[in-house]
């Protein structure tokens, strides 16, 4: 029980205050609403798109252009770094250790993030998961503004930003579902159920024929078996007598 208080203190005192941090700095910071504007835009019309068209999904080369997303990201966080101290690339480096490693770690899962879609490396239901538009523009977005708006980067960060992005995740995911698709749409989408129940149900059947083909082979070996133990019974029964 005291365990349950002392999270529920933190999650109260330290957690929320960051949160609401991280979410007003933009509001507070004019220069990052400028970088993250572009992103909330087309997070916001693909939404209200993939809402409107649920028939249609994204497909390798929607997941490689968000992964060349990240470096675009990257690229501008480096130069805001760069370009907001006096010293050299590396002296930046040095001096805001945490931001920069925040920044080469996005970098790095940019490269392997398009390499991994150039090659289709991954399943593809996995695959978009991780790289739909929603994933890729959030986590820019939360990035940008952990970096350029000076917000430390610790445990309590880490578990506000995972907050932000489950709750917006969540947001977007209630208001694509509550947009209104055309009638060929919806048509299409009960098309596809239809065609998906019936796929389910051959699987289904071919799975249980699959199952009884064993059963009986195993049933025939079985009495193979029998039939084999018998004959030797009686073998040896007559060389008895």
């Amino acid at each position: 029980m005291t365990s349950y208080y002392v999270f529920l203190d933190y999650f109260i005192h330290e957690v929320v205050p960051r949160i609401i941090e991280i979410i007003e700095r933009p509001i507070l910071q004019k220069d990052i609403l400028w970088i993250i504007a572009p992103l909330l835009i087309t997070l916001l019309l693909i939404q209200v798109y993939f809402g409107r068209y649920k028939n249609e999904q994204i497909g390798w080369n929607t997941a490689f252009s968000n992964s060349i997303s990240f470096l675009w990201v990257t690229t501008t966080l480096m130069r805001y770094l760069y370009e907001n101290s006096r010293e050299g690339i590396f002296q930046v480096i040095n001096f805001q250790f945490d931001k920069s490693l925040l920044i080469i770690a996005l970098g790095l899962w940019a490269v392997i993030s398009i390499i991994l879609q150039f090659y289709h490396a991954l399943p593809k239901k996995l695959d978009f998961l991780i790289y739909s538009p929603l994933t890729v523009h959030i986590t820019s977005i939360l990035v940008v503004i952990l970096v350029t708006g000076n917000i430390l980067i610790d445990l309590t960060t880490l578990y506000s930003s995972l907050i932000i992005f489950i709750s917006f995740v969540v947001i977007f995911y209630i208001i694509r579902h509550k947009i209104r698709s055309p009638k060929e749409v919806e048509i299409s989408l009960a098309i596809r159920k239809r065609h998906k129940d019936e796929e389910t149900k051959r699987k289904i059947k071919e799975l249980k024929n699959r199952i009884k083909d064993k059963e009986n082979k195993l049933e025939n070996w079985i009495k193979e078996i029998k039939g084999k133990i018998n004959k030797f019974i009686e073998y040896v029964s007559f060389w008895n007598k």
